[in-house]
């Protein structure tokens, strides 16, 4: 088996990694900073590592994509849910958070089968509706326990930053770039700087800086990571 491949199979436990330490880490660096400072900084030092590793790699030529489709997949995949995780962030805990992020998968399996007309067999028919079971009786339990309003609307918050991964995941697969690249993804994350960075300047008029090294380190971690080589 070629080192190529070897590695290829070990792509996807490594995203589930940096994409699971996501939680934490932001949770422990909102104590510092606002939602939309961590998702303005993911997104520069994301673009900033992309940029890099396409001068360090041999990278294919970006595929061919309408304005409209990469509007698409910026807003879907990193303005919104990022945005939104952060938000939610203030008021769940990380580990409820990283349980809710397991329901990404069968959520894109739904997602895609509406929009793109993905086939689904027996066997992820039923593992769509077990994991829907799963998420109900997660969401009755939690408020059974008598979690406050904001948590409900926190939880609420992240799974929609979840259906938005979803929808980000099944339309590349709609417009057959299931693979993407380099170059792609980083005209994704420029096009997501406007659209982050209006909002932010009219709602906080700026952009505030870290007072902590632990939070510094953190927005680094993000955004090399789990923003950008996950991506």
């Amino acid at each position: 088996m070629s080192k190529v491949k070897k590695f290829s199979y070990f792509t996807p436990v490594l995203t589930g990694i940096l994409w699971g330490s996501t939680a934490p880490v932001s949770k422990l660096i909102l104590h510092d900073v606002t939602p939309w400072d961590l998702v303005v900084y993911r997104v520069l030092i994301g673009s900033f590592t992309l940029m890099l590793l396409i001068k360090m790699v041999r990278v294919s030529e970006s595929p061919m994509v309408s304005f409209r489709d990469l509007l698409i997949i910026s807003l879907s995949g990193i303005a919104v849910p990022w945005l939104t995780y952060n938000l939610g962030l203030v008021y769940v805990n990380a580990n409820h958070a990283g349980l809710m992020l397991g329901s990404y998968p069968l959520l894109t399996f739904l997602i895609a089968y509406f929009l793109v007309g993905e086939k689904l067999k027996k066997l992820q028919y039923t593992g769509i509706s077990v994991g829907f079971i799963g998420l109900i009786i997660f969401f009755l339990d939690k408020i059974g326990l008598e979690y406050s309003f904001q948590w409900l609307v926190g939880a609420l918050l992240i799974m929609f930053s979840i259906i938005c991964w979803s929808v980000y995941a099944a339309y590349l697969k709609k417009i057959q770039l299931a693979r993407g690249s380099l170059a792609l993804t980083l005209k994704t994350f420029i096009i997501s700087i406007p659209a982050i960075f209006v909002p932010v300047l009219f709602i906080q008029q700026g952009v505030h800086l870290p007072s902590e090294p632990a939070s510094l380190i953190g927005i680094v971690w993000l955004g090399v990571f789990p923003s950008a080589v996950s991506y």
